[in-house]
Formats: structure tokens, C-alpha cells, sequence
């Protein structure tokens, strides 16, 4: 059973991922674990008493602020269980996420933590920079959708994890009666500088990159076809020179509520630009997925009002989702207008 780790601070900032924690252990049917991490650092001029009694005082003032919160998600129908952990909060938090097997770490980042420790200036970025496992990264800058997502956005290209991302983004689609965009991403081909104006290397390049992009015409069509029947689905192939742009576009053109997309882009897991939007991060092991519902038509993830009156429900194989990967065949030349090129 999938089990979502929750890192909190006792900040109203940390809190807003409440909503969405709540939406993705009902989508995903989770459990939540909150955690948090007091700091065990010493006082100055304090004799070892105090200190251990100033750390008994904070741990207990956590138990209380954690239990109240775990009960909140219980009433909404989550499994919930708390703990404190005292040390270092990325140091503490990677190690609660790989205590278990199947854990998605969903977090705010809000730019607390210490620089020198912390390079990039957050405790978030140093999670992301070192935990390989899903992660749900929700921005102070974010709007506040409460979980509601009306437009979701899946970031594929032609690598391994693109099936796992796919997957995720269906299955929150699906269950949240969303609308779902899949874009594959193409690297512009590029030259060494000497080579820049050399006719033949230019001609490689421009061949190159035709022949990526019917590779990625070709997988895009046959992701549409394998996704669940009735999900609201749109395509894009989306060629960039600088990743976490191109995504930044496609979310503020398309209007999207969420990304997903795999942990393995370094441009957009260790700076995101993307400041306004949620993002899940699917890792390696991808996230427990079962059978999907048909989606919804009312817009709030129930399959009510379905054509023959009754919902149905439809699954997508890990086989599937796969072959929606496995190596292209020769395409005819691709729809130019269904494939806008957003980078």
C-alpha cells in the first residue's frame, strides 16, 4: 500500500499541501504519514537539564500539533499516523521516506533552512537533489486549488519512465474527472559552434530532428489510444532548448492545475521555474496503480452521468502503457496542426 510522508513545520506555508495530500491518498488509495522534525541543537549558557527539558517541551508541543492535523485526516477518511524525529530536516526526512517501500513525499517548499548546509537554499531542493523516489513538490507561489484539478498536464519523452508517468497522470485524470494533456518533449538538436554553418552537419541535424519528431507523433498517438476510453485528452510535441522554459510555457498556455512528470530532469527537479503549478514527480518505481474508473463528467471525480447510465470502469496494463513506449515504427508524416510546437 502506497503510503504518502508529509513533512511539516508548524507553518501555515508547509499546511497548504493538506488539500492535496487528502486528493492524492484518495486517488492513489493511501495512507499519510505527518511528520515532523524538531531541531536537537544546544542552548547556549544552559546546563544539560534544560536543555533536555526545552527539548522534551518542543517534541511534545510537535506530538500535539501532529495529532491534532492526523485527526483532521481521519475525519476526511485517510489513514493517518504521526511521528517526531529530531537531527537535521532533510537528513531526517530522506531517511523516513526510505524507511518504507512504496512512499511518495509530498512537501511545500518555502525557502526555510540553512544556506550553508543547504546550498541551493532550501530544505525541498536538498530533498529533491538526493531522494530518488516520488516526490510532490507544491510551490509558496502556488494558486490555491484546494486539490482540485481541472487540467493536468503529463511531460513524457523516449525514455523508461515515461509509462510510469503516464500511468499517474491517468489515474489522477480519471479519478478527478479532469482534462489531460500529454506533451513529449524533444531536445533541439544542436552543433558544436565550427559547425554551425556547415551545410551538411545543418542537414543532419534538420534529419535528426524530423525523425524525433515522428518517433515522438508516433508515441503520442499510441498513448491516446491506450488511455482509458472517454478521458479528455490532448496531445503536443514540445521541442526546447531549455526544459524548464518550455514546461513554465506549457503550463501557464494551457492553463494547467498539475504536472507530472519524471524525476529524471535535473533542469526541472533542481531549479523549477514553474512557480504557480504543483508538480508530481514520478520516480523510478512509479506509484501503485490499480484499475481506473471511467472518468468523471460533473469535473468532481466521480463517474456520475455515464452514456449507459451505470459507471464503467476500464483498466490500463502495465503491458499497455509499455507497448505505448516500445521502439516506433515507421509513422506516416505527422498532423502538423495537432502537433503545435509550444518550445
Amino acid at each position: 500500500m502506497l503510503r504518502l510522508l508529509l513533512p511539516l513545520d508548524g507553518s501555515t506555508c508547509a499546511e497548504r499541501a493538506l488539500p492535496h495530500a487528502i486528493t492524492l491518498a484518495r486517488t492513489f488509495e493511501a495512507s499519510v504519514r505527518l511528520i515532523r522534525v524538531v531541531h536537537a541543537g544546544d542552548l547556549p549558557g544552559a546546563d544539560a537539564a534544560a536543555i533536555a527539558r526545552a527539548s522534551r517541551q518542543e517534541r511534545e508541543h510537535a506530538g500535539d500539533y501532529l495529532a491534532t492535523l492526523a485527526e483532521r485526516l481521519r475525519r476526511a477518511g485517510i489513514p493517518c499516523e504521526w511521528s517526531v524525529e529530531a537531527g537535521c530536516p532533510a537528513t531526517a526526512i530522506a531517511a523516513a521516506a526510505r524507511a518504507d517501500g512504496d512512499q511518495l513525499l509530498v512537501m511545500t517548499t518555502h525557502g526555510s533552512g540553512n544556506a550553508r548546509e543547504f546550498p541551493r537554499g532550501s530544505v525541498a531542493s536538498k530533498l529533491l537533489a538526493n531522494y530518488r523516489g516520488s516526490v510532490f513538490l507544491l510551490r509558496p507561489q502556488a494558486l490555491p486549488s484546494g486539490g482540485r484539478y481541472r487540467r493536468i498536464a503529463a511531460l513524457i519523452d523516449l525514455n523508461s519512465l515515461s509509462p510510469k508517468v503516464l500511468q499517474c497522470a491517468a489515474r489522477l485524470a480519471t479519478t478527478r474527472g479532469s482534462r489531460l494533456l500529454v506533451a513529449c518533449a524533444l531536445h533541439e538538436p544542436e552543433l558544436p559552434a565550427v559547425l554551425r554553418r556547415h551545410p551538411r552537419a545543418l542537414a543532419l541535424r534538420n534529419e535528426l530532428g524530423d525523425l524525433l519528431e515522428r518517433a515522438a507523433a508516433g508515441r503520442l498517438a499510441e498513448a491516446k489510444e491506450n488511455l482509458p476510453t472517454g478521458l479528455r485528452v490532448e496531445t503536443r510535441i514540445v521541442r526546447y532548448t531549455d526544459l524548464s522554459s518550455a514546461v513554465a510555457r506549457i503550463a501557464v498556455h494551457h492553463d494547467i492545475d498539475l504536472l507530472v512528470l519524471g524525476n529524471d530532469w535535473p533542469d526541472i527537479v533542481g531549479g523549477c521555474r514553474t512557480e504557480t503549478v504543483p508538480m508530481l514527480f514520478v520516480g523510478p518505481r512509479g506509484l501503485p496503480v490499480r484499475e481506473l474508473a471511467q472518468p468523471a463528467r460533473d469535473g468532481r471525480g466521480t463517474a456520475a452521468d455515464m452514456p449507459d447510465g451505470a459507471p464503467r470502469r476500464t483498466a490500463i496494463s502495465r503491458r499497455a502503457v509499455a507497448r505505448t513506449l516500445s521502439p516506433v515504427r515507421a509513422q506516416p508524416e505527422p498532423d502538423r496542426q495537432q502537433e503545435q510546437r509550444l518550445g
